[in-house]
């Protein structure tokens, strides 16, 4: 509208300008606040309404030598309307919008239009439909290429929610299996076979105590040496423990130590065949460290069907769940070292 002010051929056209200015201005607010009193189709229809008004004035605003080589202010500014509509109202009634503005447009242009003059403003004013629908097309594809984004991303949620239950319940089984192998089963088979002597009653409330705490809440700090003290008392061997006096570490942390490391002098007890085994705890430059040894007749990798699931399961595989890891070294005749490690983070 500045523009049709600043072009006027005429204080005529002059002051119609900067009268619809005026009008325009006041209704830009009155739009306004019937879109934040959610109004949206009474402003859209009220608005539409304002534009075809505005179009069949054409005559009054626009000058007529503008008209003749096919230009006019008002054809971007009703067209501009035409396509915002298609981007936030339904297809029926932005399509209503769009016809009634482009016919008011049209209409005022072919009024406003001098005799003889060529009819490029005509023809661009039925463009504005053309892209109208153009904008309803597009506007169409966003929407549904969000719903289908939506939807895609909801089923992704979906199955990360149901791999995450999937992964809770097998390592709540893991664990399980865990502890009935390390403590139960194990404390079974001493007894079973007349091994642990006056160990049996101090072992089964052991584990008692074990299976009683399965699934609570884990102790958010302990010390490992402490557990595994009372790992080495639940073995009937001669265990040299040495490390520091304390090591205070996150409770999740000490208990796979000491599991892994009651695993290890289970298997020394069972398989070695010794009466001594070595422990040595370290912790340096952020590495915690426990280190099983003992000098008994070793294994072969490659047969390890009576310790595999002690291996892999109580002492692999629960080092790698705190994030830390663990490596078994052994050879026939050359006894079997046990390594353990966890950084802190």
């Amino acid at each position: 509208m500045v523009i049709a002010t600043l072009a006027a051929p005429n204080e005529a056209v002059r002051a119609a300008a900067i009268a619809t200015f005026a009008v325009v201005s006041g209704w830009s607010a009155g739009y306004y606040y019937l879109l934040m009193c959610r109004s949206s189709r009474l402003a859209t229809v009220l608005d539409a309404g304002v534009l075809v008004l505005l179009s069949l004035s054409a005559q009054w605003l626009v000058s007529p030598s503008w008209l003749s080589t096919g230009k006019s202010w008002l054809l971007p500014f009703v067209s501009f309307a035409a396509v915002a509509y298609q981007y936030y109202t339904g297809v029926l009634l932005g399509g209503l919008v769009a016809v009634a503005t482009t016919a008011g447009m049209i209409v005022g242009t072919v009024i406003a239009l001098p005799a003889g003059s060529s009819s490029d403003s005509v023809v661009t004013a039925c463009w504005s439909l053309a892209l109208a629908a153009l904008a309803r097309v597009l506007w169409t594809v966003v929407q549904e290429g969000g719903v289908r984004a939506d939807k895609a991303t909801a089923e992704a949620d979906e199955e990360r929610r149901t791999s995450r239950v999937r992964a809770a319940a097998r390592a709540a089984n893991r664990a399980l299996v865990d502890s009935l192998h390390d403590h139960a089963a194990s404390t079974l088979l001493w007894a079973g076979s007349g091994q642990g002597g006056d160990l049996i009653p101090a072992m089964a409330r052991r584990d008692l105590e074990v299976l009683a705490a399965d699934g609570k809440q884990p102790w958010a700090e302990a010390d490992l040496m402490q557990l595994l003290g009372v790992a080495v008392e639940l073995v009937p061997l001669t265990v040299d423990l040495q490390g520091p006096e304390q090591l205070p570490l996150p409770g999740p942390v000490a208990g796979a130590f000491a599991g892994a490391a009651q695993q290890a002098l289970t298997n020394a007890d069972r398989h070695a065949q010794v009466d001594a085994v070595e422990v040595r705890v370290t912790s340096a430059a952020g590495q915690v460290g426990v280190r099983v040894v003992d000098h008994g007749i070793g294994f072969d990798f490659d047969r390890l069907d009576d310790m595999r699931r002690g291996l892999r399961a109580s002492i692999v595989e629960r080092m790698a769940a705190i994030g830390g890891g663990a490596r078994i070294s052994s050879n026939p005749g050359r006894g079997t070292v046990v390594e353990l490690w966890w950084e802190h983070v």
